[in-house]
């Protein structure tokens, strides 16, 4: 009887096992999917490619073609170059020119600069010894 006992145990034991395995399997398998691709910016990057006429390097802007193609240096493919329309070329050449894709995505913020005295605390921890040389 109790040999009996024992293998229905181990039976529990192994059918439980299982069961925690693949319910393991599927919770990784909802924490770790990939998401959907969001076809919006799928979308955007069609009309992007259709609108420019320049490809650059990501890594070497200095290489330039009129389509796209491989970078000769490392043999990346080309982005196309988004082109500003709307701003000066003349303007002052300390200014950060982004378009509003780049900005919404560097999550960009500004604010106004204003005159006064700054207020900073700093608290700092340590152990002041004297110098006796």
């Amino acid at each position: 009887m109790n040999a009996k006992k024992k293998n229905n145990n181990m039976r529990i034991t192994g059918v439980l096992a299982v069961v925690i395995l693949i319910a393991g399997i599927a919770l990784g398998g909802l924490i770790f999917r990939s998401p959907a691709p969001d076809t919006d910016s799928q979308d955007h990057d069609e009309e992007v490619q259709n609108s420019n006429s320049e490809w650059t390097c990501s890594m070497h802007p200095q290489i330039r073609r009129d389509e796209p193609g491989q970078c000769p240096i490392c043999a990346m493919d080309l982005i196309p170059v988004e082109t500003m329309n709307n701003l000066d070329e003349t303007a002052d050449p300390g200014v950060v020119r982004m378009t509003e894709s780049a900005m919404k995505l560097a999550e960009i913020q500004t604010t106004t600069v204003k005159r006064g005295i700054p207020e900073v605390n700093l608290h700092l921890k340590g152990k002041i010894a004297a110098d006796e040389r």
